[in-house]
């Protein structure tokens, strides 16, 4: 009887480890300054530049469907100046080096450090509804999917 016991509590802790954990993703502000303005043509244009952490982050096409949507939810549900011309989420998988209490410590890895090893995707989305997705593996590109949208993902207000 009780290695029958043993036997179900040892399935049992082996399921859960292969039970799939929700992703959490978690927006961080590693800079004080997250938008750059330029002015081109007489027109001062605004790009806003959104960092996010993915934890527990699993390469599967699970998850990238889940920042997917993210995106989505994400940024319709804001808005931006009429001048900006895009918006800009990266997005981090979660490690020793990359984590919260880290970049709170020194914000600067993330250009030393995490650009090159923990960034998985940037999405950049443009004013005319143009969206790129940009896959990343130890700070390469692995995979681009350009996108056109009707719209903007984005809304902007309307100028005063």
């Amino acid at each position: 009887m009780k290695n029958i016991i043993y036997i179900l509590l040892i399935c049992i802790l082996i399921q859960s480890c292969f039970v799939n954990k929700p992703i959490i993703i978690t927006q961080f502000y590693p800079y004080n300054k997250l938008i750059d303005t330029v002015i081109s043509l007489d027109k001062e244009r605004i790009y806003y530049d959104n960092f996010f952490l993915i934890s527990p982050y699993k390469e599967s096409k699970e998850v990238e469907n889940k920042i997917d949507s993210f995106v989505i939810e994400y940024t319709s549900s804001k808005s931006y100046p009429y001048n900006t011309e895009e918006i800009r989420l990266y997005f981090y998988k979660e490690t020793k080096k990359t984590n919260l209490k880290a970049i709170k410590q020194n914000p600067r890895e993330i250009d030393r450090y995490s650009n090159e090893h923990d960034l998985i995707f940037m999405y950049i989305i443009d004013n005319k509804g143009n969206t790129v997705r940009t896959k990343y593996k130890n700070g390469v590109e692995v995979d681009v999917k350009p996108k056109q949208v009707d719209k903007p993902n984005f809304i902007l207000e309307k100028k005063e």
